[in-house]
């Protein structure tokens, strides 16, 4: 398989190979947002939009915030 090249348009199981993840859940990212090109019934991803669109989903997380939320569940489970 060639590598795909910045101005391709990409396939389902293309951008499946290139996440690591199956097709199934290429669709579901669809579902949830990833921008795609309807020619008819077939769908294809740019991989200049592919790539902007996993920066987006990127997120930073805060260490003092998941320390937060530890002591918030152990609070809660502490209750039961």
């Amino acid at each position: 398989m060639q590598e795909p090249l910045e101005t391709e348009l990409l396939t389902i199981p293309q951008v499946a190979q290139y996440l690591g993840v199956c097709r199934v859940y290429v669709y579901k990212l669809i579902n949830d947002g990833l921008p795609v090109i309807r020619l008819g019934r077939v769908v294809r991803i740019h991989m200049t939009s592919l790539q902007r669109w996993l920066q987006d989903q990127e997120q930073v997380t805060d260490p003092s915030s998941c320390i937060q939320e530890n002591k918030t569940l152990t609070a809660l489970l502490a209750q039961n």
